[in-house]
């Protein structure tokens, strides 16, 4: 089975925010919603926006020869990212409701000590997954190969991401693919059946 992976777009919703959903599933939870159903609903909305966080124009699926989604990656430079963190001021309220976004507001301002902002001339990682019944292909690493030809495209000369520290097989991967530690971002926050403890930056140069 080969793989290709093509921009997505508003047909691919469902799909995508369930594979955003997979790329941080306790982070989900404790900011969104617990039931998976709800959290992935709340992301499709986004997805389906032409601006913040979310929105569709930012991501790339892998799929089948039957078009069939296998992966997402969804990378965003430094103007877009800046401008999709203030474009969220208004799409939380208006798909999330006024009383559960000031709810939740200590929470995202709590995590957003814990994310680093995206440099100039840097293409950033923010969401990666594949479907379980297609992983141990090379879904990831093709994705992440599309992502540094896109960036290359564009003129940016680096590739950057934030991995948990518990995340080992993806640490792997990453490192497999070129990328090295920055530096670590230490938390101690209580989800909702875990804790997040924090991030480790990596990056890829794209100047040799």
């Amino acid at each position: 089975m080969t793989f290709s992976v093509r921009p997505a777009s508003p047909a691919d919703a469902h799909e995508a925010a369930t594979l955003i959903y997979l790329a941080g599933v306790e982070l989900f939870r404790y900011l969104f919603h617990k039931d998976p159903d709800e959290s992935v609903y709340l992301i499709r909305d986004f997805f389906l926006e032409d601006h913040g966080v979310f929105a569709y124009h930012n991501a790339y699926l892998a799929v089948n020869e039957k078009d069939t989604v296998a992966g997402l990656i969804y990378c965003v430079d430094e103007p877009t990212q800046s401008r999709s963190e203030v474009e969220m001021r208004s799409l939380f309220p208006k798909h999330f409701g006024m009383f559960r976004t000031l709810q939740r507001l200590p929470r995202f301002l709590r995590f957003a000590q814990f994310t680093g902002s995206v440099h100039p001339g840097e293409f950033f990682i923010n969401h990666l997954a594949v479907f379980p019944t297609f992983r141990g292909k090379g879904i990831a690493r093709q994705l992440l190969q599309f992502a540094e030809e896109e960036a290359r495209r564009r003129g940016l000369v680096e590739l950057g991401l934030y991995v948990d520290f518990d995340n080992h097989p993806a640490r792997r991967v990453y490192e497999s693919f070129g990328f090295d530690y920055v530096e670590r971002i230490e938390a101690n926050v209580k989800l909702i059946d875990s804790h997040f403890h924090g991030q480790d930056r990596m990056s890829k140069s794209l100047s040799e």
